[in-house]
């Protein structure tokens, strides 16, 4: 089963449940028990957009690394997109966000990758 964590509030879900996140709603996603799972997420890009330039370059991203991307690559794309990591203390997030702002870009990284366009 798969545990979601949706606005503070916990649901379990099990084979053929579905659940629907509102935009901008908080919410993590977890495996629960030991068992394989597998799970189907559609996304629609939200009309301010952080679908249609968040969601391409954070996939692209974990997609050319093998699954290992860097850490500084996703949270800078997470701070810039409004993106909080679920129970990151707020002062520390925006230490992450403050400081990675400045190393990222002079370590390469981008924002938007014209090899991850929206579709």
């Amino acid at each position: 089963s798969m545990k979601v964590k949706l606005d503070g509030e916990f649901i379990t879900l099990h084979k053929g449940d579905k659940v629907t996140v509102p935009p901008k709603a908080k919410h993590t996603f977890s495996k629960h028990g030991t068992d394989d799972m597998m799970a189907r997420v559609t996304l629609r890009p939200n009309p301010d957009g952080l679908g249609q330039r968040f969601f391409p370059n954070l996939f692209g991203s974990v997609r050319d690394s093998n699954g290992n991307p860097s850490p500084f690559q996703i949270i800078y794309l997470f701070c810039n997109h409004g993106v909080r990591l679920a129970d990151v203390p707020v002062p520390l997030h925006e230490v992450m966000c403050w400081t990675t702002n400045i190393l990222a870009p002079m370590m390469g990284y981008k924002l938007e990758y014209q090899e991850y366009p929206y579709q």
